[in-house]
């Protein structure tokens, strides 16, 4: 069994302030190191899996080869602390990301335990009830942020119900 964090890329790993505060240079640094080392600690404490909701999955894929540049900076980023990329939400009609998550729990329901959702966007969580699993951060604000590592944990170190699963329709 494990954990997966349905991981946004832009305004989670990334943010307005980091890249107006900064000087960085988007093509070299596309994602903030301090979030990077957050999310580290997300995954270091629970051992969850990421896998890419963002919609940076265009540009990653199992195979090195086929990855584009700036999901490489990406891994790059990742692996200085210990973490990689698992796996990647599908695209559904419509791009619906909530679906493109439901869609991705269902096709690995046996195997995942818990989950949450890392995203600054409300992609009809509510109305999809994955809202108890979405943990909101903010592209103006530094993306995910120290107060977002405990409630991160917590909701990954609760197991889904199977009641949860039930409303979820998986």
């Amino acid at each position: 069994m494990m954990k997966v964090i349905f991981l946004d890329v832009d305004g989670v790993l990334d943010s307005n302030n980091y890249f107006t505060e900064t000087n960085i240079n988007y093509m070299t640094d596309p994602v903030d190191m301090k979030a990077v080392a957050r999310l580290a600690k997300i995954v270091e404490a629970t051992g969850a899996r990421l896998v890419l909701s963002s919609s940076w999955r265009h540009g990653w894929d199992h195979n090195y080869g086929k990855v584009r540049y700036e999901c490489k900076l990406l891994m790059k980023a990742l692996a200085e602390y210990g973490m990689r990329i698992y796996d990647k939400t599908g695209t559904a009609l419509k791009f619906d990301r909530a679906q493109e998550v439901k869609d991705w729990l269902r096709d690995h329901r046996k195997q995942v335990d818990s989950f949450l959702i890392l995203d600054d966007c409300n992609f009809g969580w509510k109305q999809n009830h994955l809202h108890k699993r979405w943990l909101q951060t903010d592209f103006n604000n530094w993306g995910l942020i120290d107060e977002d590592i405990p409630k991160a944990i917590r909701i990954l170190n609760k197991r889904v119900s199977w009641l949860e699963w039930k409303v979820l329709g998986l």
